[in-house]
């Protein structure tokens, strides 16, 4: 999931928070008919993760290319952390009481000891291998399965920065296309225990063009063509993600290595204001939340409903599950995302501020 960067709103793109929330949306749809067993709902809606990888890449790129130089590895994977971590954590909290529930209702065999180990890796995005079916194995992220694509985004954001001192434009290019080699030989992946390993070059192929658009960026400027190129990818996007109609991997692979980008850097030069700036705001500021959130609250709203009824109910579970993930991730983000981010940010900044006193003493 692309994270949107703490950075100076000037240089907020509001086009590109419009996409991810929109990506965010077709996530949700595309697991609800995963787990509803309705084939035909968003089944391309998994091409949204690189769509956020690439947003992630560009964006980071954009909030701190500035700050390259002077900001060290643990300062930045500590400011990554505190943007990921209190989410992560209200996420576990919510779907390990259900997955304890579950198994003490449905299983022949305890498995305490593994929940809390799966407890434990999650609240930290540690991946659980080989994890107990019953409790959400074989995903490596048993207690949250879409949580796998932060794990890899924190990967190549740590990858990123202990390059940071690379020429930029060679490293993200050289990356971007020794990724996307692997990706077309061996597929995408990164889920599972079997397929992990294959996370690595999906995310590298779709992080690193994110930051490789920004390196050329600033020879793109806005123009009604790009306005109408833009567009045109947005229709396209939609089109693609909330499709009934699944993609071959070969246009998997089109979207993923070429349009994705495409979209990101039209979309990084369109000019919005007004109530469109609005909602595009507020789509990219949900969009976390709602992916990191949708599948703890959906075990919740499924598992009472199929415990009440002893049925499944694609169109009521599904309208519930929408209307009840966009309401609870405003309120998680206003009451206790946001505050907690402010308050972790607050102790980091105390915490660099005494250490840089105990230095300048110590001299």
């Amino acid at each position: 999931m692309g994270i949107p960067a703490l950075s100076d709103p000037r240089r907020h793109c509001a086009a590109l928070d419009g996409i991810r929330g929109i990506a965010a949306l077709s996530v949700l749809l595309f697991h609800l008919g995963r787990w509803l067993d309705a084939p035909n709902m968003a089944v391309n809606g998994g091409l949204s993760v690189d769509t956020f990888f690439t947003l992630s890449g560009y964006v980071l790129a954009r909030a701190y290319a500035l700050r390259l130089r002077n900001m060290s590895v643990a300062e930045f994977m500590a400011i990554r952390l505190i943007r990921l971590i209190p989410i992560i954590v209200l996420s576990i909290l919510i779907s390990a009481p259900y997955v304890i529930a579950r198994n003490y209702l449905l299983s022949t065999e305890t498995q305490i000891a593994a929940i809390v180990l799966a407890i434990l890796l999650g609240m930290m995005n540690i991946p659980f291998f080989n994890a107990p079916p019953q409790i959400g194995g074989p995903q490596i992220f048993p207690l949250n399965g879409p949580q796998f694509s932060l794990f890899f985004e924190i990967v190549a954001n740590y990858v990123w920065w202990l390059l940071r001192h690379v020429d930029q434009t060679y490293l993200s290019l050289g990356l971007y296309v020794l990724c996307s080699a692997a990706v077309i030989l061996v597929g995408i992946g990164g889920d599972t225990t079997d397929n992990f390993l294959l996370g690595f070059a999906h995310v590298g192929s779709s992080f690193f063009v994110g930051v490789l658009i920004h390196q050329f960026s600033g020879a793109f400027v806005s123009s009604r063509a790009n306005t109408y190129i833009f567009v045109a990818l947005c229709v396209l996007m939609i089109a693609i993600l909330f499709s009934s109609f699944e993609l071959t991997l070969r246009e998997r692979l089109v979207w993923k290595l070429a349009l994705a980008p495409m979209l990101v850097f039209s979309g990084s030069a369109i000019p919005m204001k007004g109530l469109p700036m609005r909602i595009s705001l507020m789509l990219g500021e949900l969009s976390y939340p709602v992916y990191a959130l949708h599948y703890p609250i959906f075990c919740w709203i499924n598992g009472i409903y199929q415990k009440t009824t002893g049925s499944k109910s694609i169109a009521l579970e599904c309208v519930t599950l929408v209307a009840v993930t966009i309401a609870a991730s405003y309120v998680f983000l206003r009451y206790y995302d946001q505050p907690a981010r402010r308050y972790l940010l607050d102790i980091f900044a105390s915490l660099k501020a005494s250490r840089s006193s105990r230095a300048e003493y110590s001299r």
